[in-house]
Protein backbone atom coordinates (compact mmCIF):
# COMPACT_ATOMS: atom_id res chain seq x y z
CA UNK A 1 0.00 0.00 0.00
CA UNK A 2 1.47 3.31 -1.13
CA UNK A 3 -0.15 6.65 -0.35
CA UNK A 4 0.69 9.80 -2.22
CA UNK A 5 -0.15 13.45 -1.83
CA UNK A 6 1.07 16.34 -3.97
CA UNK A 7 4.52 14.81 -4.58
CA UNK A 8 4.33 13.06 -7.95
CA UNK A 9 8.12 13.25 -8.43
CA UNK A 10 8.61 11.15 -5.29
CA UNK A 11 6.16 8.54 -6.57
CA UNK A 12 7.84 8.51 -10.00
CA UNK A 13 11.15 7.82 -8.27
CA UNK A 14 10.04 5.18 -5.77
CA UNK A 15 7.14 3.27 -7.34
CA UNK A 16 9.15 1.50 -10.08
CA UNK A 17 11.45 0.09 -7.40
CA UNK A 18 8.52 -1.03 -5.25
CA UNK A 19 6.69 -2.60 -8.19
CA UNK A 20 9.78 -4.65 -9.12
CA UNK A 21 9.51 -6.50 -5.81
CA UNK A 22 6.64 -8.49 -7.35
CA UNK A 23 4.02 -8.04 -4.63
CA UNK A 24 0.58 -6.60 -5.27
CA UNK A 25 0.74 -2.81 -4.97
CA UNK A 26 -2.07 -0.31 -4.51
CA UNK A 27 -1.48 3.42 -4.81
CA UNK A 28 -4.02 5.50 -2.89
CA UNK A 29 -3.89 9.07 -4.08
CA UNK A 30 -5.37 11.85 -1.99
CA UNK A 31 -3.90 14.69 -4.03
CA UNK A 32 -5.93 17.87 -4.28
CA UNK A 33 -4.37 19.22 -7.47
CA UNK A 34 -5.60 17.62 -10.69
CA UNK A 35 -2.17 17.86 -12.35
CA UNK A 36 -0.53 15.92 -9.51
CA UNK A 37 -3.26 13.27 -9.61
CA UNK A 38 -2.82 12.80 -13.37
CA UNK A 39 0.94 12.31 -12.95
CA UNK A 40 0.38 9.87 -10.09
CA UNK A 41 -2.12 7.86 -12.13
CA UNK A 42 0.22 7.75 -15.12
CA UNK A 43 3.05 6.49 -12.91
CA UNK A 44 0.87 3.74 -11.45
CA UNK A 45 -0.26 2.70 -14.93
CA UNK A 46 3.32 2.64 -16.23
CA UNK A 47 4.35 0.43 -13.30
CA UNK A 48 1.37 -1.89 -13.72
CA UNK A 49 -0.05 -1.35 -10.24
CA UNK A 50 -3.56 -0.59 -9.00
CA UNK A 51 -4.49 3.05 -8.51
CA UNK A 52 -7.28 4.52 -6.41
CA UNK A 53 -7.93 8.25 -6.16
CA UNK A 54 -9.92 9.62 -3.27
CA UNK A 55 -12.35 12.39 -4.24
CA UNK A 56 -11.14 14.72 -1.48
CA UNK A 57 -8.19 14.84 0.89
CA UNK A 58 -9.16 13.50 4.30
CA UNK A 59 -5.56 13.03 5.43
CA UNK A 60 -3.08 10.19 5.60
CA UNK A 61 -5.01 8.05 8.07
CA UNK A 62 -8.10 8.07 5.84
CA UNK A 63 -6.00 7.13 2.80
CA UNK A 64 -4.42 4.25 4.72
CA UNK A 65 -7.81 3.03 5.97
CA UNK A 66 -9.36 3.12 2.49
CA UNK A 67 -6.36 1.31 1.02
CA UNK A 68 -6.37 -1.40 3.67
CA UNK A 69 -10.11 -1.95 3.29
CA UNK A 70 -9.69 -2.22 -0.47
CA UNK A 71 -6.93 -4.80 -0.12
CA UNK A 72 -8.67 -6.82 2.58
CA UNK A 73 -11.80 -7.10 0.42
CA UNK A 74 -9.81 -9.01 -2.21
CA UNK A 75 -9.86 -12.75 -1.47
CA UNK A 76 -6.67 -13.21 -3.51
CA UNK A 77 -4.72 -10.98 -1.12
CA UNK A 78 -3.37 -13.18 1.65
CA UNK A 79 -1.03 -10.74 3.37
CA UNK A 80 -1.02 -7.00 4.01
Amino acid sequence: LVTTFERPAALERSLPQIARLGAAVLVVDHAEREAAARRNQATALACGVAYLRLPVNRGLSAALNVGLEYLLADAAITWV
